[in-house]
């Protein structure tokens, strides 16, 4: 069910009507009315136990105009909200609509939006898991002009996907602290693009372990040191490498689990499986896949073969019943990794050979 509304019509809305889609739009809503000062937005938890964060309004109001800013959207632009109001995405997505005095659309949030979309939208932000489904349906996703995806790393074959269809659509970089996304990556058919560029109001660097330093007077931020490993170019250009939290240390080796991932997603379903690491008396750490009991040893050996550095790839497989995602439909790695050991269904990746 999609609810069209506007601006100054969406506080009249029935708020019972607005739970059966999503209890926290009321909540956006109620800041938004009340001209409080700050609002305190939870992380998603996808990489540790969710945290509250106390944003600014003028932060957030600024947050929004660059997006607008960027995007060149007119006042009395049309907007989608369809993903969860209780975190920063879907909470900014409807401050935008707010500050531009738009036409709102309301989608009760799922993994598989737009499937009842029959009108132009002019900006829609969507998770990857989102995103990766949404595309089934060309025809609908087209009438979003401008789409924003985040929430977790993009497929060569999203990438290919995403870049056939008329709709602009943007890989975006950020996180709650930064009050959602900081950088922009374009996604044009023909052109394989790695880097972000922030917008204009954010300034970067790297520290001496190469991670991102991000800082912005218009989001109130002074240095923040994030977990994300980035190789900085000149004119605010930087190509994400990983999470720091998800660098394998294996004898000395490194291995990042992001890149992995990007090389076994050439076969196996990136919303099936993911890498992470296991403690190891000789080794220190190493490096291990989890992924659902339908993916056979057969896709598993075929996948790991396009590894180029052998010593990179799994020494064991885990295989669970299911692949755990959060309320903000990104995967739960930990929750994931905590069944996938407690059910000790493995095998080394050497036997299956």
């Amino acid at each position: 069910m999609i609810i069209k509304t506007n601006y100054k019509d969406i506080f009249s809305l029935d708020k019972a009507r607005i739970n059966e889609l999503d209890p926290h739009i009321n909540d956006v809503l109620e800041f938004w009315k009340s001209e409080r000062s700050y609002l305190i937005v939870n992380t998603s938890g996808s990489t540790g136990n969710p945290k509250p964060i106390k944003l600014k309004r003028e932060h957030i109001i600024n947050s929004a105009n660059a997006t607008l800013d960027f995007f060149e959207l007119s006042m009395g632009s049309s907007f989608l909200c369809c993903m969860p109001s209780k975190y920063i995405g879907g909470i900014m997505m409807l401050i935008r609509a707010l500050v531009n005095e738009g036409l709102i659309f309301l989608e009760k949030p799922s993994r598989y939006p737009i499937q009842q979309l029959n009108e132009k939208i002019d900006l829609c932000a969507m998770t990857t898991a989102q995103a990766r489904n949404a595309i089934q349906h060309p025809k609908r996703i087209e009438f979003i002009h401008n789409l924003v995806i985040g929430g977790g790393d993009l497929t060569n074959d999203d990438y290919i996907n995403l870049s056939k269809i008329k709709t602009s659509c943007f890989h975006s970089f950020g996180m709650t602290e930064t009050i959602s996304h900081i950088a922009l990556r374009p996604i044009k058919k023909g052109i394989k693009n790695e880097y972000y560029k922030c917008l204009n109001h954010v300034q970067i660097s790297n520290n001496n372990e190469k991670q991102l330093v991000i800082s912005s007077k218009k989001l109130g931020i002074q240095s923040i040191t994030t977990n994300d490993i980035v190789e900085i170019t000149g004119n605010h250009l930087f190509k994400y490498i990983g999470r720091r939290d998800n660098i394998i240390n294996s004898g000395g080796l490194k291995i990042h689990c992001e890149l992995i991932e990007k090389t076994l997603s050439q076969h196996l379903n990136p919303s099936h499986f993911f890498i992470d690491k296991e403690s190891h008396e000789e080794m220190g750490e190493i490096c291990i896949l989890i992924c659902l009991e339908s993916i056979d040893e057969k896709s598993i050996l075929k996948a790991s073969s396009l590894i180029r550095d052998k010593k990179q790839a799994p020494k064991k497989v885990y295989w669970v019943e299911k692949i755990h995602f959060n309320s903000n439909y990104k995967m739960d790695r930990i929750k994931t990794r905590q069944k996938a050991f407690l059910a000790n269904n493995y095998k080394s990746l050497s036997s299956l050979i």
